[in-house]
């Protein structure tokens, strides 16, 4: 009789040992899943890392999470930024991390920005030389030229080389003062190109 109750202990203890062995695996697998997922404490990104050029921009989002407002941070704002949203963007080349905070809880996506070939420069809509009569005025629009994309979120300023010739307001508009031939100096800061010898352009004007 002694011997079964003995038995009968021994089976139980190795069940239970067996019980939370099984359970210990299952907690640890799900830790090593969020962990894998860039996300703790409950918080889910729609992705745990991506790769961007320089001048690219990402869209990220909590998928899940606590209700709250997120705070977005970069840990290195000189290779990638992100704005209050989410919303990130390469600045140079190498690796960093996005940041997500919500009521004290956190989620990171690894961010890798490779070197972009590409360099913009200033186009226009409409004609690359402006002829006007005196007194006439014309409204010059310059886009950024990035790749085939044409971008207007660029901040441009305008100079006129002669103002005896034609005039330019700072929203680019040229009004004729007496006959002769002049040039509108067009800079441009964008993103994060500012003062680049690359966004400065000139474009010639013509008064009749």
């Amino acid at each position: 009789m002694k011997n079964l109750a003995k038995r009968s202990f021994v089976f139980c203890m190795v069940c239970l040992f067996t019980l939370l062995l099984i359970t210990g695996v299952a907690c640890r697998k799900n830790t090593d899943e969020k962990e894998r997922s860039g996300a703790t404490a409950d918080i889910e990104l729609n992705y745990r890392d991506a790769a961007l050029k320089v001048m690219e921009q990402l869209q990220l989002a909590v998928v899940s999470g606590p209700n709250g407002a997120a705070e977005w941070n970069s840990d290195d704002p000189t290779i990638a930024k992100t704005d209050g949203n989410g919303l990130v963007e390469g600045v140079s080349e190498g690796v960093t991390h996005i940041r997500v905070t919500i009521d004290g809880s956190s989620a990171v996506c690894e961010i890798v920005v490779l070197k972009s070939d590409m360099i913009p420069s200033i186009g226009f809509s409409g004609f690359d030389k402006i002829e006007l009569l005196k007194s006439n005025s014309y409204k010059v629009e310059p886009f950024i030229n990035y790749g085939s994309t044409h971008y207007s979120d660029g901040e441009f300023t305008f100079v006129s080389y002669d103002e005896s010739v034609a005039t330019v307001s700072p929203l680019g508009v040229v009004t004729g003062v007496n006959v002769g031939t002049t040039h509108i100096q067009i800079k441009a800061s964008w993103r994060s190109y500012a003062d680049s010898i690359y966004l400065c352009t000139l474009l010639p004007i013509e008064i009749k």
